[in-house]
């Protein structure tokens, strides 16, 4: 209940996202390097994002949703395998602002065999570039500026493949970037009126 003030007391904006804590992150090698890397995702990119009030994506779970923006977006749409990032790109394109609360962790689990890994992966990896194809026209009509990077950027997808990943930046703002996040349902999500 620490997110829901920050909606109460500021209707601009549209989502207050907190941190994982991952529950098995020393269940093995692999779920160790995970917590490194979305360690570093959350400390810096969301963290970082936030305090310069630059756009950040929603990580699909431990996220408190404003309903109106959602409805402000068109609602949720299973368009990608990144619905989340969509609906935080929608939402952004709107005008509405994200926070980020990194002192509030939410319980998490990382894949913790190679083949989940790999699917997840996968999933972190197309579902932008996906996301990308549909939404361009959007993102160009919105007078953001687009910048295709041909290289991993994200710390949700360590792997040694190059990827699309989508920076946007408004005119008016600065820097601000997408980054990959995990697809989840609305289950886990906590609405505000």
């Amino acid at each position: 209940l620490r997110t829901v003030p920050f909606l109460v007391h500021n209707p601009d904006i549209a989502l207050v996202q907190t941190r994982w804590k991952f529950v098995n992150s020393d269940e093995c090698l692999l779920t160790r390097f995970q917590e490194m890397s979305l360690d570093y995702h959350f400390k810096f990119e969301q963290e970082a994002g936030s305090i310069v009030y630059s756009f950040f994506g929603f990580n699909g779970t431990a996220g408190v949703w404003r309903i109106s923006a959602i409805n402000d977006a068109g609602g949720w749409n299973d368009r990608t395998t990144v619905e989340d990032m969509d609906l935080a790109v929608r939402t952004a394109l709107l005008g509405w602002k994200f926070v980020y609360v990194g002192d509030v962790k939410v319980r998490s689990e990382l894949p913790s065999t190679f083949k989940a890994y790999r699917f997840q992966q996968h999933r972190w990896s197309c579902g932008p570039a996906n996301l990308f194809k549909k939404m361009l026209v959007d993102i160009l009509e919105n007078k953001v500026y687009i910048y295709l990077i041909l290289e991993d950027t994200s710390p949700h997808t360590p792997s040694c493949c190059l990827k699309f990943n989508l920076l946007c930046r408004k005119c008016h703002f600065g820097a601000n970037s997408t980054c990959c996040t995990t697809s989840s349902s609305l289950g886990r999500l906590l609405l505000i009126h």
